[in-house]
């Protein structure tokens, strides 16, 4: 049990510090992550499209780090890491 919390503990603050890397958004007040590019019509160039992260708070990634661990899937909710 103490190497299960303690696993938590140390993976729930990486994903955190990891997912909250990218911009803070001031109005719906939340870490936006990169969700992939999309071409602008206008001014003809690639522009990244954002997302709120689903990791709001540090106990957020404690509870995605131990359904994790002790289940077969990622989590509840469709809360993984995405890569664009």
């Amino acid at each position: 049990v103490f190497n299960l919390l303690l696993g938590v503990m140390i993976f729930g603050s990486l994903m955190y510090l990891a997912e909250g890397a990218s911009k803070w958004d001031e109005v719906e007040q939340v870490f936006m992550r990169r969700a992939g590019k999309t071409w602008n019509f206008t001014s003809l160039q690639w522009e990244e499209t954002w997302e709120p992260s689903p990791f709001v708070s540090i106990p957020h990634t404690f509870w995605w780090a131990l359904v994790t661990a002790t289940t077969v899937g990622y989590g509840d909710e469709n809360n993984f890491p995405k890569t664009p």
